[in-house]
């Protein structure tokens, strides 16, 4: 039993994991259905669904999809957080484009050549002296 104890502190034992299946019902399904439904078609649209939208909206569709009213249902962080790991959701911030296509940037380049040139202009720089690079160094 000691050796167990010990095992178990120093992360060499595995917990079992539940089998599929198990575990707690999930209590609205409609409801779940429903507001999954809502994101996806959200997110498809490029729209910003956020935790707090996601919670609002939930309390909207309960009362729709259950009538009866038996359940009090909260639509509580912890809720929140279950249903997004049963469904696979998370929320990612979103980054910038790495690269434009050459026709928007066509502008900004003109605009770079015409800045370079004109430093090369005051400065009286000679072509060995200009260095082109295309990648960021580490």
């Amino acid at each position: 039993m000691a050796l167990q104890a010990t095992l178990k502190q120093k992360g060499v034992m595995k917990r079992r994991k539940r089998l599929s299946g198990g575990g707690r019902v999930v209590s609205c399904p409609e409801l779940e259905h429903e507001l999954f439904d809502w994101i996806i078609c959200k997110r498809s649209k490029s729209l910003r669904v956020s935790r707090r939208a996601i919670r609002e909206k939930a309390k909207i569709l309960h009362p729709i999809i259950y009538p009866d009213g038996t359940a009090h249902f909260k639509a509580s962080v912890g809720w929140l957080d279950n249903f997004m790991k049963r469904h696979g959701l998370s929320l990612r911030r979103r980054t910038t484009l790495a690269k434009k296509d050459p026709i928007q940037m066509e502008s900004k380049i003109i605009s770079f050549i015409m800045y370079v040139s004109t430093l090369v202009g005051l400065r009286k720089l000679l072509p060995s002296q200009l260095i082109a690079m295309d990648e960021t160094s580490l």
